[in-house]
């Protein structure tokens, strides 16, 4: 279940248009939903609101298994993010779940704001901290928007120094020494883990990059991710010079990917002879069971001055495009199809990806797929070519929903070759959001049952975010 917080940031993207599909760091991200389920650390309870469209506010408390928590607040320049409370809000927004997502760069959409015949609307930005208890740990994250197409990132944390503990009078060992820590070299003072991180990223929707600094190992990197193929926009991509994959991946729209607004052919359609079918033309070219989509491939590499270490990795993705017809009003005018835009049929939402990781030999394949309405599979292999090891992991997710068919919760599961499983369910309970997840491993027969997790979360939106969300 995505925090608050990420909620607020989501929303964020969305209203300003950034679109966070297109980065190399969300390349796998389809399968890394379904293969990663959430295993609640203990119980925790998160309480957040939002009392102005502006400011928000989260609590967080573990119980288990030790007692920690936490207290975070975000400012927004947005008051049109759209927040709802845990009770209307839908899961589909909370849940990290499979999606073939978007292509291309975001549209910068901020209002424009005139004065004395001038705009004067400034930048968008969010601002977020988080303060925990009882390390006094701090975690910052500002971003912002500085053009259409370039975005700025800064985060940082920071944790105090601790110095050793006093020997207690009631040892019943005094000459016990206490137990070692690192010390910086200055005064008797502990060391301090601060950390500030730079990431500006530019994407123009056919290429994203992305460009990072750390000041505390002094870490460059720089990461990109290349779109080929037309790129459409709002659903309505072009398939004029897609790629197809052959394959029985089966057949069926998903009503999760966007579809463009065109109303569909009825059979009395019209077609003109250079878009008719030959009879000795390859099933392949007008659907059959082939995959069309588009690949996006891209890398990155980073080199630590202070670590004289670097790294580098090569990503290949192949994901389905969306529908390129819907039936709409029977009203609307009907255009054939020709020979530069044919009609295809619609393709299972599916991804396949591709890792390589050249120092140190690793090469990991992903494949997702949304086999039904409410069902997703996803699948995958890792090999070493150098140390020859290998490993697979598998899993699904599964919408349950409602007799109105809403949907009331989602159910995970996932095994791999380690012999462990893990389950999971998301749902809403009154008005509250709520994740149990459960971790077991079948290798030890002693202790099967490695952990059992809660997370419940409530949050609410002020009357002021809620007369924003209305006008």
């Amino acid at each position: 279940m995505h925090p608050f917080v990420s909620y607020i940031l989501q929303r964020y993207y969305t209203v300003t248009g950034w679109n966070e599909d297109n980065h190399y760091s969300n390349l796998c991200r389809s399968s890394e939903a379904i293969l990663s389920p959430p295993s609640p650390p203990g119980l925790t309870l998160h309480l957040s609101a939002l009392p102005t469209p502006h400011f928000g506010s989260s609590y967080t408390l573990t119980a288990l298994p030790l007692l920690k928590g936490s207290l975070g607040y975000v400012f927004s320049s947005r008051e049109d993010l759209g927040i709802k409370n845990s009770e209307k809000v839908e899961l589909e927004e909370m849940v990290e779940r499979f999606g073939v997502g978007k292509v291309g760069g975001g549209k910068d959409e901020r209002r424009e704001v005139w004065m004395g015949g001038e705009r004067c609307d400034g930048r968008d930005y969010l601002l977020y901290a988080r303060l925990y208890i009882p390390s006094s740990r701090l975690d910052a994250l500002y971003t912002t928007r500085l053009s259409p197409t370039v975005q700025l990132t800064v985060t940082g944390v920071s944790t105090p120094p601790r110095r050793p503990a006093l020997p207690s009078l009631l040892s019943t060992n005094p000459y016990q020494p206490p137990p070692q820590h690192r010390q910086d070299g200055g005064g008797g003072a502990y060391e301090e883990i601060n950390n500030l991180m730079a990431v500006l990223q530019h994407d123009n929707g056919r290429t994203c990059s992305e460009y990072s600094w750390s000041a505390e190992d002094g870490m460059f990197g720089i990461r990109t991710l290349h779109n080929f193929g037309e790129l459409g926009g709002g659903g309505g991509a072009s398939f004029a010079n897609t790629a197809s994959l052959a394959g029985g991946f089966g057949a069926g729209a998903s009503s999760e990917c966007d579809q463009p607004k065109v109303a569909s052919l009825s059979a009395t359609s019209p077609t003109p002879a250079s878009a008719q079918r030959r009879i000795d033309e390859e099933d392949a070219i007008w659907g059959g069971t082939g995959l069309r989509g588009r690949f996006s491939a891209g890398g990155e590499g980073y080199f630590s001055l202070k670590q004289r270490s670097a790294g580098v990795s090569l990503a290949l993705r192949f994901a389905t495009l969306p529908p390129p017809l819907t039936h709409l009003a029977p009203s609307l005018p009907v255009t054939p199809p020709s020979p530069s835009h044919p009609l295809l049929p619609s393709s299972p939402p599916t991804t396949l990806t591709l890792t390589f990781s050249p120092l140190t030999g690793h090469l990991s394949t992903a494949y997702a797929a949304k086999i039904s309405r409410d069902v997703a599979v996803a699948s995958r292999f890792g090999f070493n070519v150098f140390s020859y090891g290998s490993g697979w992991e598998a899993g699904g997710e599964w919408w349950v929903r409602d007799d109105e068919g809403k949907v009331k919760g989602v159910i995970k599961a996932k095994t791999s070759s380690e012999s462990d499983l893990s389950l999971s369910w998301e749902g809403r309970l009154h008005s509250c959001l709520v994740a149990i997840g459960v971790v077991a491993d079948f290798k030890d027969s002693a202790k099967p049952l490695r952990g059992v997790g809660i997370d419940i979360g409530y949050f609410s939106a002020g009357s002021g975010a809620e007369q924003t969300r209305n006008e």
